[in-house]
């Protein structure tokens, strides 16, 4: 039931997209064979839109800000999350050069080289909010910073490449049965 788009290895979508439209399922049948991820789209269309909730998909850049919010903390573990692409450990910035697809890395901005299992990541989560909640704060994405609140745009999710060549993974998958 999520709103969700193919893209590329860049996270280019392969196909136009919209967060108040789904993608064509035959279309979409086409072009899943082709991609190396898989967007999930913020916004109306969802499996809770006939209860007017908008989803949220929640972008954190730099996953040391969980120490700083105990409430963003709190929040992201009662919910749907998952490892993004690497970031450096020593800088957290994500602006990296490959030295072995997928292993290995250096960092543009301090010159750090670090490996897949060194690296800090970053998360993506899935919220929902009313619509009342959405008009009165939202009205569109929000950019915090290290945090980004996306509604009129999309998140790669697991089992996506991230262009480094490391795999997005599951920190808390999907259980339709929790609310």
């Amino acid at each position: 039931g999520f709103n969700i788009a193919p893209v590329d290895r860049t996270k280019k979508p392969l196909t136009s997209w919209s967060n108040t439209k789904r993608v064509d399922r035959d279309k979409l049948l086409e072009l899943l064979p082709k991609a190396t991820g898989i967007a999930i789209v913020g916004g109306f269309e969802n499996p809770w839109k006939a209860t007017n909730t908008i989803l949220v998909v929640v972008d954190v850049d730099n996953s040391r800000i969980l120490e700083k919010s105990r409430v963003l903390r709190e929040i992201l573990a009662k919910t749907v999350s998952w490892r993004t692409g690497p970031r450096c450990p020593s800088c957290v910035n994500k602006d990296l050069e490959v030295v072995e697809d997928g292993k290995r890395f250096r960092c543009r901005k301090c010159g750090k080289e670090f490996t897949v299992e060194e690296a800090s990541r970053g998360l993506g989560a899935l919220i929902t909010v009313d619509y009342s909640t959405y008009e009165k704060f939202f009205k569109g994405s929000k950019r915090l910073g290290d945090v980004e609140l996306l509604v009129n745009n999309y998140q790669l999710i697991p089992p996506s490449i991230h262009k480094t060549g490391v795999r997005y993974e599951w920190i808390k998958p999907f259980n339709f049965t929790d609310p």
